[in-house]
């Protein structure tokens, strides 16, 4: 069995009923998203010159804690002298939740939810300085070498991706569930803000790219030697995983 997340393999390897099963952690599942220029520009006129914060995600009850912590880091960092404007890009789920945000926005915030910008909004990636993200969302962000931030569970801010923490933030799958054991400054926020070090970006995409996948399922199935999987399996399978990070990537 292929689990994605050190979370899903924790939980399934613990089931008594799966105990004679075998797992295998292949957390690659993303493929690097075409970004359009065309559209980054377009975005980019909508909402001004200002260094951007970007969280893409459905406006509903599950994502709104996320939101929040978005608009606070750029509080945040506004209130350290750094100019800077946070962008909701996504569409609605829930309108009481889209009233509530919209109230709670900075006069320098947007919140966007044109379906001619929220269909395929990965592609819109490169106009962001800095991206707030949660799973693939945040890989994608990750493939296009931004500054990454993630959620935290009971916090008003998100945490900044560092190489330091980025494991254990993996190993929730960089979601709302988040923790860290020590939490981050306001400053040490504002610097790797500052810092727009690509450097971690790089380390993530490398890791979960769908590329990469690729030659891990191959050893999956060379080391089954007890089920004799005929290589057609390996290949339908494989592609099979592709379609389907293609498909959600395009429904995001």
């Amino acid at each position: 069995m292929i689990c994605f997340s050190a979370e899903n393999f924790q939980n399934l390897e613990q089931r008594r009923s799966l105990r004679r099963s075998r797992f295998h952690l292949i957390p690659q599942r993303t493929a690097t998203p075409e970004f359009r220029e065309d559209r980054v520009l377009r975005l980019r006129n909508q909402v001004g010159d200002a260094p951007i914060i970007l969280r893409i995600c459905r406006i509903g009850a599950y994502y709104r804690s996320s939101i929040l912590q978005t608009f606070e880091l750029a509080k945040l960092l506004r209130e350290q002298g750094i100019t800077v404007s946070a962008v909701i890009l996504g569409v609605v789920q829930d309108e009481l939740v889209l009233e509530e945000i919209m109230s709670l926005r900075g006069r320098e915030d947007f919140v966007i939810t044109d379906p001619a910008m929220t269909t395929n909004a990965a592609e819109l990636l490169p106009v962001a300085d800095a991206v707030v993200g949660t799973g693939r969302n945040l890989v994608e962000a990750a493939m296009a070498g931004v500054t990454l931030f993630t959620p935290l569970a009971e916090s008003q801010l998100p945490a900044a991706v560092t190489g330091h923490n980025w494991r254990d933030l993996a190993a929730t799958n960089f979601s709302e569930r988040n923790k860290l054991a020590i939490a981050q400054s306001p400053r040490e926020l504002a610097t790797a803000f500052l810092r727009a070090d690509a450097t971690i970006a790089r380390t993530i995409a490398d890791e979960y790219s769908i590329e990469a996948a690729i030659r891990r399922y191959a050893t999956v199935y060379e080391s089954d030697q007890s089920t004799h999987h005929h290589p057609v399996d390996f290949i339908l399978n494989a592609s099979a995983v592709i379609v389907s990070v293609t498909r959600s990537r395009r429904s995001s």
